[in-house]
């Protein structure tokens, strides 16, 4: 069996107990895509043919996917001023990703809806995160 997941562990991460119930566990937390699906069949593949039970109980990082770390535009999706975070919708691709108040430009007001241009980079928890958002 092959379970996918965007969360390790933790408290909301089942890749961990689930592979200790010796399912072999994708960790993607940049979503499934066809490469991380790929890439974790070839695994799943090789623990069966090297002979499953043990092998299978593991957890597997997806391969990452290339973050562009040249400005982009965006617009800011959502945000939550008690926890000083938020979501920018990239406009190429059509993708979310999170912000930290510390990444935007002082001085600079936060609304939903805003236009902004933006830097995406690896946040602490390895998810694609951005590293500057200005007006």
């Amino acid at each position: 069996m092959l379970f996918f997941d965007d969360a390790r562990g933790g408290r909301y991460g089942n890749c961990e107990p689930v592979s200790r119930m010796g399912v072999m566990s994708a960790h993607c937390p940049e979503g499934l895509t066809s490469k991380v699906w790929q890439n974790a069949l070839e695994e799943f593949a090789a623990a069966k043919a090297a002979g499953g039970g043990v092998r299978m109980a593991r957890v597997i990082d997806a391969p990452s996917v290339p973050i562009d770390s040249t400005p982009q535009a965006a617009s800011i999706s959502s945000w939550k001023e008690d926890k000083a975070f938020g979501f920018i919708r990239l406009d190429a691709g059509n993708r979310e990703v999170f912000f930290h108040k510390s990444a935007v430009v002082p001085g600079m007001r936060i609304m939903t809806g805003a236009k902004v241009v933006v830097t995406v980079g690896t946040g602490r928890n390895g998810k694609p995160a951005c590293t500057s958002v200005e007006a």
